[in-house]
């Protein structure tokens, strides 16, 4: 993420929580960590949202949040994020540690407006299974 953000200078990074990502430049702006609806009017008022894990999750619930506000994400085809972030439906997926697929991903996302469009389109149409949904198929398939 540092490299992309500081190869990418005409593309505001915000960046929220509280990770020990190295990172600085005119364009990064650290918010710290966030909830509610700041949280929320963030990833709303963003073009997309980049979740660049190179550790697996057992879930990213950013990436649900984002996509369940209409954001676009790139992400890591790592863990459980291909669950939620389908490729070319409601966001990018690239390799983890991949720092020039991110850029690359990031770019396009930044400078093909249709494309993001369409991305957002899709998030709005991505349904995810709530809580008790999840749990419910996560069980059944242990029957």
């Amino acid at each position: 993420m540092a490299a992309a953000a500081k190869e990418l200078p005409d593309i505001q990074f915000i960046i929220a929580g509280n990770g020990s990502i190295d990172i600085e430049g005119d364009n990064i702006q650290r918010v710290g960590f966030v909830t509610g609806r700041l949280l929320q009017t963030l990833i709303k008022n963003a073009e997309f949202v980049v979740s660049p894990s190179v550790c697996t999750e057992t879930f990213g619930l950013s990436n649900g949040e984002a996509i369940k506000l209409g954001t676009p994400v790139v992400a890591t085809n790592l863990g459980a994020f291909p669950e939620t972030v389908i490729d070319g439906v409601n966001g990018k997926l690239v390799e983890p540690g991949n720092a020039e697929k991110l850029r690359n991903a990031i770019k396009e996302m930044w400078d093909d407006k249709k494309q993001t469009h369409e991305l957002k389109t899709g998030c709005n149409k991505t349904e995810l299974l709530s809580v008790e949904e999840y749990s419910r198929k996560a069980i059944n398939s242990y029957l």
